[in-house]
């Protein structure tokens, strides 16, 4: 009954004064039933049993209780009268409580198989409604089969366009994008994807926004004219590694003939592109070959023509200008006997004759390089110093006073089996050449050196240099930059100096000056 009690209140329950039977004796116990805190899903509790003290007597009261042992031992029955009656009491306690608790079990049972039952009407309810959602349910099915056929139909159709369309973009060997209206991205193929870096992530994006790696003038501009006018429009653009690709686009348009976006194919042309700057090479070339071999043609013919005059007239013209020059020095001879030319008198008469000597040295000069041209050198090799040549060559030109010129040969240059006169004349003509470039003067040096197999010797002046389209051509005959003169100078100087097996170099820059070498074998034979 305690311990029920302690289960219903969850409290501690205390009876005092509870007699047990222990051992074959009856003891007065004090009963303690306390619930505990467990974890476990069963209540649990603590029961203890005391065993009651019965309370001290005084030693008045002790003599009155031995005196009456004998009355309690004749009570004796009496006590075991109660105790059975307390025992029964309890027991009975413990029905009521069994009772009690079977009622209220009872309750519960009532009440749980009222809400089974209920829970069991609106199962079959349910029941009802899902056989009702089953029927729609199948009825649903069988639509969705319909058209997942259907769907399953076209989307084999749509497979089949699209092979079609991967196969029609491979065989055509073209990158192709397609755009939306939006300009972005809506298709593009296999050779695309390799050409503009594209992922799977690029679709739907904003063609400008992706680097494409093109570099196409105008693009968007060109993008919305097709799109809004409906026209095809052709640009050509450089590509990945500087190649270069025909972008063609056109408008994007659907069945019933509406434009929703544009289409960019683009076409390598790079070959072809490679093919017209050959063709542009070759016939610039072509133009160039066709211009020298006529410019070749003509001074052909003037070479021809001054090879059969130069014979004829240069024995008419020298006699004459030798006269000239004779009939100058004496008229100057003759000034100075009369004393026409003392300083202060007729100056003008002595300039016109200098100038006449001058123009007569420049024919002199002009007819000797016609005849050294129009026939073949032939040199006379003897054996002669460099030196007393290059001294020799000086005297024989007027170096003007605003140039400084100086001469080294080197120590033991040996003498060379050499045409005098010939070398004579192909230094003269360099020597003048270089003067001509110093009009306001400069510096002229000449040195001579050999090197391993070679007799080298270089005219090296501070003049106006030569630019590199002149200095090609500087050689060839009837060439020349000035106004005065033919152009035979540097070309009989070549003609000259390889007719002793030699060579001329030419280092020049503009506006520094040029450097002439002549270089000749030292083992020249004769």
């Amino acid at each position: 009954n305690a311990l029920d009690r302690a289960k219903k209140s969850r409290q501690t329950i205390r009876k005092e004064a509870v007699t047990i039977r222990s051992d074959g004796k009856y003891l007065d116990v004090n009963l303690e039933v306390v619930p505990l805190k467990s974890q476990l899903d069963q209540p649990s509790f603590l029961v203890t049993f005391e065993e009651a003290v019965p309370k001290p007597a005084s030693s008045v009261k002790l003599r009155k209780a031995r005196g009456e042992k004998r009355e309690k031992e004749q009570k004796a029955e009496g006590l075991k009268v109660t105790r059975l009656q307390q025992e029964l009491a309890a027991n009975k306690d413990y029905l009521q409580s069994i009772i009690e608790d079977k009622e209220a079990v009872n309750q519960e049972l009532k009440a749980a198989n009222e809400e089974i039952q209920s829970s069991n009407e609106e199962l079959q309810s349910t029941n009802e409604e899902l056989e009702t959602a089953k029927e729609e349910l199948q009825s649903t099915n069988e639509e969705l089969t319909t058209v997942n056929e259907e769907l399953q139909n076209r989307n084999l159709e749509l497979t089949q366009v699209n092979n079609d369309i991967t196969n029609l973009n491979a065989s055509a060997n073209v990158p192709v994008l397609m755009l939306g209206s939006d300009l972005r991205l809506r298709l593009w193929g296999p050779l695309s994807e390799n050409l503009f870096n594209l992922k799977a992530s690029d679709l739907g994006r904003f063609i400008f926004d992706v680097n494409l790696s093109f570099q196409i003038p105008e693009l968007k501009e060109t993008i919305n004219e097709v799109v809004t006018n409906g026209i095809n429009k052709e640009l050509e653009a450089k590509g990945p590694q500087g190649r270069w690709f025909l972008v063609r686009i056109g408008p994007y348009r659907t069945g019933d003939n509406k434009i929703e976006g544009a289409v960019l194919a683009f076409v390598d042309i790079e070959r072809l592109k490679q093919g017209e700057a050959k063709l542009r090479l070759r016939s610039e070339r072509l133009e160039d070959l066709v211009e020298e071999r006529t410019r070749m043609l003509s001074n052909t013919t003037r070479l021809a023509a001054i090879g059969e005059t130069a014979g004829m007239v240069g024995h008419d013209l020298r006699n004459p200008l030798q006269t000239i020059v004779n009939t100058i020095h004496l008229a100057k001879d003759a000034m100075k006997a009369t004393g026409a030319s003392t300083p202060g008198k007729d100056v003008r008469v002595e300039s016109a004759l200098e100038t006449i000597r001058e123009q007569a040295d420049f024919m002199n000069k002009i007819v000797s390089d016609l005849q050294d041209y129009a026939k073949q050198a032939r040199p006379t090799f003897v054996e002669y110093d460099m030196g007393r040549l290059i001294n020799d060559t000086l005297s024989s030109v007027q170096v003007p006073t605003t140039v400084e010129v100086s001469t080294s040969v080197e120590t033991g240059f040996p003498k060379l089996n050499v045409d005098p006169g010939l070398l004579r004349r192909a230094f003269t003509n360099i020597i003048t050449n270089a003067l001509q470039a110093m009009p306001d003067g400069g510096k002229l040096k000449i040195r001579a050196w050999t090197s391993q197999n070679l007799a080298a010797v270089s005219f090296q002046d501070t003049g106006i240099g030569i630019p590199e389209d002149v200095k090609a051509r500087m050689f060839n005959p009837l060439f020349t930059t000035r106004e005065k003169g033919v152009g035979l100078g540097l070309a009989v100087t070549k003609r000259l100096v390889e007719s002793h097996k030699g060579e001329i170099k030419v280092f020049s820059r503009v506006g520094e000056g040029t450097t002439l070498t002549v270089e000749i074998p030292l083992d020249l034979k004769r």
